[in-house]
């Protein structure tokens, strides 16, 4: 037999089993051990956000950052084997209340800022379980909806103590906890071939593009020195050429004021760096007006065929081709109008030397991929004919590996989605566990 739960995220569990909110089985702390070294602490080794977010389970063996921290708050959130951590603050609601699983402890292992750290009360809870029951969905959903914020959000550690559990006998808790663990153990396995499989065909897809674009298509080709360093040998037949030289049209564009109504809505899509996903750029999230674009100048729009750069920050070196007629904004630098080049060829060899333009791109404060930088890079110039035919055979490789790696991705998150509904179904008393005790409804 089975009763109702106490609340709707669970449905029914076992009749033997106790509904409790997490303050009844854990004792709660919210960590202020922040990342700095002060002058008379105690150095420790500080487990952060990332180390919880990343991993399953944490220990002081790992990689961790290296901070001091008083004797108040190493005893306070020293962190002891069967404890559990969970991301407490984060910039995206879906992050907040992810889990992981102290293994060992250490003098110096102490639990950061933007954690909260939860220790299992004797008797009641073991932290095995206690980690199972934060990664089920009916928890999770408990926390993302208590987590409160516009830009940022965050869990006071009276919604933590709130959430409520099922709680189970320890007996059974421990026979859940070892089931959960040899059946991730095997997803986990096969999550981690297709990872590997899908990161061989982005090395694939990598090898293919450089090989066209600095090879050709012809592997009878003889070879001489480009006399540019960074290129090597080229077909003895390619020339090089800057890309100031291969382009009619070098620019950028500008932000309309924002709060200016009459500049946004219009019929003139208008590309950020958000909209380059390394693929034809279609649509826009926003639009301008013909006022903006009469009001400002620099607002140009370029025609389709456009090949499109993000210039600043982390996303420099992104690309698109326009499909459409569209403006830009600041952040994105144009290339149009070839004379000697064709763009899909000049896509592909630039997609291939990203690191370089991240590597120019460096210096003091934001990194920046300036027009001269990018005006004075020397490209490897084959005929357009053969462009066209290098740039056509890149496009059936690339979709076809594309469509390879989106079948391996899919089947990596249905894998992900098994194991979040097995956890689930397993600390709900949804599956039979154990030594032939059912638990099942």
């Amino acid at each position: 037999m089975k009763r109702q739960a106490l609340w709707p995220w669970f449905g029914e569990i076992p009749e033997n089993w106790l509904t409790k909110p997490l303050g009844a089985v854990a004792d709660c702390l919210a960590s202020n051990v922040d990342k700095r070294h002060v002058e008379g602490e105690h150095p420790v080794r500080l487990c952060n956000y990332t180390d919880v977010y990343k991993n399953d389970y944490v220990h002081p063996g790992m990689d961790l950052m290296r901070a001091t921290a008083s004797e108040r708050e190493i005893a306070r959130f020293s962190l002891l084997a069967d404890d559990v951590i969970i991301t407490k603050d984060s910039e995206s609601w879906e992050d907040i209340g992810v889990p992981a699983f102290v293994t060992e402890t250490s003098d110096d292992f102490v639990c950061g800022y933007h954690l909260a750290l939860l220790r299992p009360k004797e008797g009641i809870m073991l932290g095995r379980f206690l980690f199972r029951l934060l990664q089920s969905r009916p928890v999770q959903a408990q926390m993302e909806l208590a987590a409160k914020g516009v830009t940022r959000f965050g869990l006071s550690k009276s919604d933590i103590r709130k959430t409520l559990l099922p709680v189970p006998p320890l007996s059974m808790q421990a026979a859940i906890a070892d089931h959960i663990d040899r059946e991730t153990e095997r997803l986990d396995k096969l999550a981690a071939t297709k990872q590997r499989l899908l990161d061989l065909l982005a090395e694939k897809h990598r090898a293919v593009v450089a090989h066209a674009v600095t090879r050709g298509l012809d592997s009878r080709v003889r070879l001489k020195p480009s006399g540019v360093e960074q290129l090597g040998d080229v077909p003895e037949h390619w020339s090089t050429r800057k890309v100031a030289h291969g382009f009619g049209t070098i620019g950028s564009g500008t932000t309309p004021k924002t709060d200016n109504p009459i500049y946004y809505g219009g019929s003139t899509p208008w590309v950020t760096t958000s909209e380059l996903r390394e693929r034809r750029v279609d649509d826009t999230a926003q639009s301008v007006t013909l006022e903006a674009i009469r009001d400002y100048p620099t607002l140009t729009t370029y025609t389709p065929g456009t090949l499109l750069f993000a210039m600043y920050g982390a996303t420099i070196g992104r690309m698109g081709i326009l499909g459409v007629s569209a403006t830009v904004n600041q952040a994105c630098l144009a290339l149009a109008d070839p004379i000697y080049f064709n763009t899909r060829f000049v896509y592909y060899w630039f997609q291939m030397r990203r690191p370089t333009l991240i590597r120019l791109s460096a210096g003091g404060g934001q990194p920046n991929l300036s027009q001269e930088i990018l005006r004075q890079i020397r490209i490897p110039v084959p005929s357009v004919d053969e462009q066209h035919a290098i740039a056509n055979y890149l496009d059936r490789e690339t979709e076809r590996l594309a469509v390879l790696s989106a079948r391996t991705s899919e089947s990596i998150n249905l894998l992900k989605e098994r194991r979040t509904a097995l956890i689930s179904s397993a600390v709900t008393g949804d599956v039979a566990v154990g030594d032939g005790v059912e638990t099942s409804k």
